[in-house]
């Protein structure tokens, strides 16, 4: 089982000969079912296939719609989905954030996949506001608006609609949150504190809260730290992120070491 690039349901099945079908149904409304061999009976290569598949059928399903002049905003969340979900450069953790937006925005408005996009007016995103947003976060908040407003806005580059009726939407306020950072004192004992609780883990945890805090790096680029990473002549650190979720800060930079982490990968190293 799998999902299409427009977020429909899909399945990879193999037949008695052992060849690889593909069933699917890719969004729109002049859309039909998907039901073709990817002449393969490798696994690996079918979902390959199946993938490429989806992607040509959901291509097609746009031109269809586009040419018809028809669009409902589905049909728009399925183009705004598939964009996300092929761009390179976008990380697969944004991805997957943006994913979770998605559901939140269909929840909050569970109706407006089968509307017809040019219809959809001010007034109604108005109201959808005003019930919205009241249990999340004003950043979610925010994300979902930027959805809504980016999925209207295909309709409006397709010509579909002239406007876009979530422009003018009312962001929610973000309120910067006041950091409250331990002194130098309070943080040591917290380690202290730490280390001797008894616990078996307890030393294993103390010097990984030692270095995130004294090395000035994310957990995540903590992970993936070696020795070859430590230069102890320059007294720099190489920060390389996580290739797989991709930081926030994911070029590769340097960070120093000052005295405390010198104590620190000094002792580990001994």
């Amino acid at each position: 089982m799998g999902e299409s690039p427009s977020g429909k349901s899909c399945s990879l099945q193999a037949i008695r000969s052992g060849v690889y079908f593909a069933r699917a149904k890719v969004g729109g409304q002049v859309n039909s079912p998907v039901h073709q061999s990817l002449e393969t009976d490798v696994l690996p290569i079918a979902k390959l296939r199946l993938q490429d598949l989806l992607t040509a059928e959901q291509q097609q399903t746009e031109r269809k719609t586009l040419a018809v002049g028809e669009m409902t905003f589905g049909d728009a969340l399925g183009i705004y989905r598939r964009r996300v979900t092929e761009d390179g450069e976008i990380k697969p953790s944004t991805k997957k954030y943006q994913a979770e937006i998605l559901e939140v925005g269909q929840k909050s408005w569970p109706e407006i996949n089968s509307l017809d996009v040019k219809k959809i007016t001010h007034a109604e995103c108005t109201n959808w506001r005003s019930r919205f947003g009241a249990d999340d976060s004003a950043t979610r908040v925010n994300r979902v608006i930027s959805m809504l407003r980016r999925t209207f806005q295909i309709a409006v580059d397709s010509r579909i609609r002239h406007d876009n009726p979530m422009q003018t939407i009312r962001r929610a306020k973000v309120r910067n949150k006041q950091l409250t950072l331990p002194e130098a004192k309070q943080f040591l004992a917290f380690v202290k504190e730490l280390e001797t609780s008894g616990s078996r883990h307890s030393r294993p945890c103390a010097n990984p809260v030692r270095f995130l805090a004294f090395g000035g790096v994310r957990k995540a680029e903590t992970a993936n730290i070696t020795w070859a990473d430590c230069d102890f002549v320059r007294n720099k650190i190489t920060v390389r992120g996580d290739p797989e979720t991709r930081a926030k800060n994911s070029e590769i930079r340097e960070v120093p070491m000052i005295p405390e982490i010198l104590q620190l990968l000094g002792r580990l190293r001994g």
